[in-house]
């Protein structure tokens, strides 16, 4: 039987055990006893998370991310020196805390408006990474068809991923993949 060790909740103050070893790779996040105590007090943090929004286009419009954004346009804001896109920190305050989901990216927020700024939570839904992707097909925003050649260009260029961006309509996860051979691996 493994080792366990009572820790004392950060959130409500009852102790809990945990397994010794979980708790040795989870660092400080042991110090909750139920996902829904940290994402409570994580809520605290973010108390002026909605000041950098702006909600002046009333209840059905968007609201922009009026902090940084990210390479992909979309809010980002940072807590405890981890990045969160913005969109999904909103979700969270209007809803509470994500679903863990399935597969490599787990549950997505999704924009029913198409704006990666937005944070209207009545604009953010759940859904997967396919779910997703049939968003972005059935809007016409589908994926660019590379050809051979531009997938020989993009593995040759040297500019920084964000002009390569920029000339071809890709996102940054998607040009890493090209260059370090992870997709189109058929082309020499």
């Amino acid at each position: 039987m493994a080792a366990t060790i009572v820790l004392t909740c950060v959130h409500c103050g009852k102790n809990f055990e945990r397994d010794a070893v979980q708790a040795r790779h989870k660092g400080a996040r042991n110090t909750f006893c139920t996902p829904e105590h940290k994402w409570a007090y994580d809520r605290r943090h973010y108390e002026n998370f909605w000041g950098s929004v702006d909600k002046s286009g009333g209840m059905d419009a968007c609201w922009p991310w009026m902090g940084s954004i990210d390479g992909m346009g979309y809010g980002a804001i940072e807590h405890k020196g981890k990045l969160f896109l913005a969109h999904r920190r909103a979700y969270e305050l209007a809803n509470g805390p994500i679903p863990k989901g399935e597969g490599y990216h787990g549950t997505v927020v999704r924009h029913t408006c198409d704006t990666p700024r937005c944070c209207n939570p009545a604009h953010l839904i759940l859904g997967t990474q396919a779910d997703n992707g049939m968003d972005m097909a059935s809007r016409g925003r589908a994926v660019t068809k590379l050809t051979k050649d531009q997938v020989i260009a993009i593995r040759a260029d040297t500019r920084p991923y964000s002009k390569i961006k920029q000339e071809y309509g890709l996102c940054l996860a998607t040009i890493s993949e090209i260059k370090r051979r992870l997709i189109w691996k058929h082309i020499p």
